[in-house]
């Protein structure tokens, strides 16, 4: 695969899928989150939700509602503020 191939292609070789229903990030180190090239290199997760659902609006940021930073199942991803993330 390559920079041609579809970004949700692409997208599904990076993660795997646990119980619980996160897309677990396959490189995540529990210390920096992932990225992945979608327009430009972005967070796994802010690419995932662009992705399947949308833009994010000015002010906004992406949270997770199952609090697994390495998840990047785009039902777990929420659109907040950053006081609300906190």
């Amino acid at each position: 695969m390559n920079k041609k191939t579809p970004p949700e292609q692409r997208f599904k070789t990076k993660y795997t899928i646990n119980g619980n229903g996160c897309w677990l990030w396959k490189t995540f180190n529990g210390r920096t989150y992932p990225s992945f090239t979608l327009d430009k290199v972005r967070k796994a997760h802010i690419a995932s939700y662009m992705m399947f659902n949308g833009n994010i609006p000015k002010g906004k940021v992406v949270r997770h509602t199952c609090h697994n930073a390495g998840c990047v199942n785009p039902k777990h991803l929420i659109l907040g503020t950053q006081k609300e993330n906190i």
